[in-house]
């Protein structure tokens, strides 16, 4: 991800516990776009990014909100309301292993409706093949089977 970004000239942040910001790795994880987050309060993770794009002039968020290491039935929501909040645009990006290519989609900003803007994201990644593509669950907020 990070190579992909660095060859269109993006400098990314991703977010990571603040545990792994300790003395020894913290400066090589901000360095790499590191933005550490203390998830010890549930909700409070949002409003410290919020706080970020606040305080920053430029700031190109990545996350992967399905998450990472096995299939989940819902996508994790932070990403979009972290956007909503701090009234910034989501830029749907992608890996397609199958093809061997990787991209950015037109960006947008979101409505306040999590399911009209879901199926917009729903519509980006179709026919997009993740690296385990038995891994990959369904683009569906958990806040949308709510509805």
């Amino acid at each position: 991800m990070l190579a992909a970004a660095w060859s269109i000239e993006l400098k990314p942040a991703w977010i990571g516990k603040h545990t792994l910001f300790g003395p020894w790795t913290g400066w090589l994880f901000r360095f790499l776009g590191g933005i550490p987050v203390d998830r010890r309060s549930r909700n409070d993770a949002v409003e410290q990014i919020v706080r970020q794009f606040e305080a920053r002039s430029q700031l190109h968020l990545v996350i992967a909100p399905e998450g990472t290491r096995r299939r989940a039935e819902h996508w994790r929501s932070g990403f979009y309301w972290m956007a909503h909040k701090a009234g910034v645009q989501i830029a749907p990006g992608f890996l397609d292993y199958q093809r061997k290519v990787a991209g950015v989609g037109s960006a947008f900003e979101t409505t306040g409706d999590p399911v009209a803007d879901m199926d917009r994201l729903r519509a980006f990644y179709q026919g997009l093949s993740g690296r385990h593509p038995a891994a990959f669950g369904p683009i569906l907020l958990r806040e949308e089977t709510a509805i």
